[in-house]
Formats: C-alpha cells, sequence, structure tokens
C-alpha cells in the first residue's frame, strides 16, 4: 500500500511541477511582459530536473558539452523523456508535432518552452517552421532541438527526413548532434499506440530508468542527403551504451542553479 501510495505521488508530480513552472514564468512575465532570460532558463532547468528525479530517471552519464552558440541539436527521439533529459543540460527549443499543442496542461507548457509547432504532411506548415526556427536562431545563444524521425522510436525503424539538415546547409547554420540512450529501453520509450497515462503509470512503477547523453561538437552540414544518413546511423550506432557506473549525483545539481531569493523575486 506504501508503494501504490508513493507510486500515485509521482505520477501526480509531473502535473504538479509543470504547473508550477507555469504559474511562475507567467508571475514573471506579469510586471515587464518578458521573463529574464537567464532566470527562465534557470525556472526550466530546475523543472526538468525535478522531473526526472520524480520519475526515477538517473543521468549516469553526459559525454560532451552542450553549444554555447546558435543553431540546431538533432538526434535521436526515443519519446517524451527526451525533453526533460536534454532541459536539464542545455537550454534549447525544441520543433513539435502540432497536436502537442492541444494537450491540457503540457500544451500550455510546450508554448512557454516556445515550442514550434508542426502539421505533419503540410508543406505550408514544414515552411512556416522553418522561418519560425530562423527567427529563433535570431536571439542570443539560442539553439533549437529536432529530432529528424519525425516520431519517436527504438532503433532505425524510420529514415530521418532532410528538411533540418538543408534548413542548416541553406542557412549555414551550426548542428551539434546529440544521442540518448535508455534502459531499460521499453519503458522508456513512447512508441506506436502507447497512451501517456498509462505509460506515465507504468514509468512511475519501473525500478529506475537510466540515460546516457552524447553531444557531439558543432558541424556544418555539407551535404543534406548524405549527412542526414550518417548522423542517423551515428545517433543510433550500438557503440555508444550506457556505462556500468552507478549514477552521478553532481550531473544533476538539483535547485543549485535558482536560490530562494531569485525564486521569491518572481
Amino acid at each position: 500500500m506504501a508503494n501504490l501510495t508513493s507510486d500515485l505521488q509521482d505520477c501526480w508530480g509531473v502535473p504538479r511541477l509543470t504547473l508550477k513552472y507555469i504559474k511562475l514564468k507567467r508571475m514573471g512575465e506579469a510586471d515587464t511582459g518578458q521573463l529574464d532570460s537567464d532566470l527562465n532558463r534557470s525556472l526550466v532547468r530546475r523543472w526538468a530536473r525535478e522531473i526526472l528525479q520524480t520519475l526515477d530517471v538517473r543521468m549516469v552519464e553526459v559525454v560532451g558539452t552542450p553549444m554555447n552558440r546558435s543553431g540546431l541539436l538533432l538526434g535521436n527521439h526515443t519519446g517524451y523523456l527526451d525533453v526533460p533529459v536534454l532541459l536539464s543540460q542545455i537550454g534549447t527549443s525544441f520543433v513539435a508535432k502540432k497536436e502537442l499543442s492541444y494537450w491540457p496542461l503540457f500544451g500550455t507548457a510546450a508554448r512557454c518552452l516556445d515550442t514550434v509547432f508542426v502539421k505533419r504532411n503540410s508543406k505550408t506548415s514544414r515552411s512556416m517552421v522553418g522561418e519560425a526556427v530562423l527567427q529563433h536562431l535570431g536571439k542570443q545563444e539560442a539553439s533549437v532541438t529536432l529530432f529528424p524521425s519525425g516520431t519517436t522510436g527504438m532503433g532505425r525503424e524510420t529514415p530521418w527526413r532532410w528538411g533540418a539538415f538543408r534548413l542548416a546547409k541553406e542557412n549555414n547554420l551550426w548542428v551539434q548532434p546529440f544521442r540518448l540512450r535508455y534502459t531499460p529501453l521499453r519503458e522508456a520509450a513512447f512508441i506506436g499506440k502507447d497512451q501517456f497515462l498509462p505509460h506515465l503509470w507504468k514509468l512511475v512503477r519501473a525500478e529506475g530508468i537510466r540515460v546516457a547523453l552524447e553531444f557531439h561538437s558543432p558541424v556544418k552540414i555539407q551535404s543534406v542527403k548524405a549527412d542526414s544518413r550518417y548522423w542517423q546511423q551515428w545517433a543510433e550506432s550500438s557503440e555508444f551504451s550506457l556505462p556500468v557506473t552507478v549514477n552521478n549525483p553532481a550531473l544533476f545539481p538539483l535547485g543549485l542553479d535558482l536560490s530562494s531569493a531569485e525564486l521569491s523575486s518572481i
């Protein structure tokens, strides 16, 4: 019974923490109309790390350094856990399917994160997304994360789409490839006919998800098709796997980047 109560509290913790972030951001915007960018990044980072802590997702390794310049982050897409995992390490916005914007609470949170929404199979929407991404990258040290597969998966089920690579080449953008590994993989993956609430419930009842993240050094795209195939192979390569070491708490210094004074100033 105690375990069931704890699992229910963890499950409720995801929307609770998300609502807390939305409220804090809106409070901060109430006076000036826009939250200070550094404070917003701290809020987002804290939200991401608290979400992962609540779900007992343990970051066991981070390889490489997130870029501190405008550009695109491109990598493999396993499920919704990818978002807090990446946000725990780097300030970035995302490109996501339009349907997410209609989700209760989480759609609002996605808009607070400056998510760029795209309609599937809509050439007009994809063109507008490209313009929106370029506009966002005009902000100082801004980055946008795209998942070129266009969907979630556990391997090489879906060839990566070329759109992000074409955008990067035509506009001479920096690209930072990344790759994520989870274990147990199926519990972390949000795929096929999975529904959010049942999947979340299984996630909180799992024995703990372990994740490793690698950032490649930033690159420039030379060939849209060839680079798309190369970086997909790199991101999904079995050469990158989780280490056998235990979780390193230093990777998640929860709460250390946002002081009580900063919170009370919002």
